[in-house]
């Protein structure tokens, strides 16, 4: 095989796996984060929700009057659906707060590890660099 031809070889192997690593990307997200239990739809839209859910709860928080309405406040039981339109309930605020910032970590974790097999993709000189950043899946 020419050097031409060699390149060529691995820049479609390239293009196919990236085309590959974003469609695990996707099936991933579609199929939600699960945190404690409770799995969370996880497209664009949904972490948009969550994270504005993240901001309201807190400036709720700090618009409380005094502590002890704080303190009512944090105490509250939430409500939270899952992937499937089922209903949690949680134990106070804290719990969902805990609930969503998980998610979050969830979510950028699925994120670096993406973009870090993107990289390794992009960067891979020799099929047997594309394939060990393949393995790593």
């Amino acid at each position: 095989m020419t050097e031409l031809q060699q390149q060529t070889e691995l820049r479609s192997a390239k293009i196919a796996r990236r085309i590959q690593l974003e469609e695990a990307a996707r099936k991933r997200l579609a199929a939600g984060i699960e945190i404690n239990g409770i799995t969370l739809a996880a497209g664009e839209t949904d972490q948009q929700a969550f994270t504005r859910l993240l901001i309201l709860l807190r400036e709720a928080h700090d618009l409380q009057p005094d502590n002890a309405a704080k303190t009512a406040f944090m105490n509250t039981p939430q409500v939270i659906t899952d992937i499937r339109g089922v209903p949690h309930t949680l134990p106070g605020v804290r719990a969902l707060r805990l609930l969503l910032v998980a998610y979050g970590a969830a979510i950028r974790e699925q994120w670096t590890t993406h973009a870090t097999r993107k990289a390794a993709i992009r960067t891979a000189n020799t099929r047997e660099e594309l394939d060990a950043a393949n393995r790593a899946d």
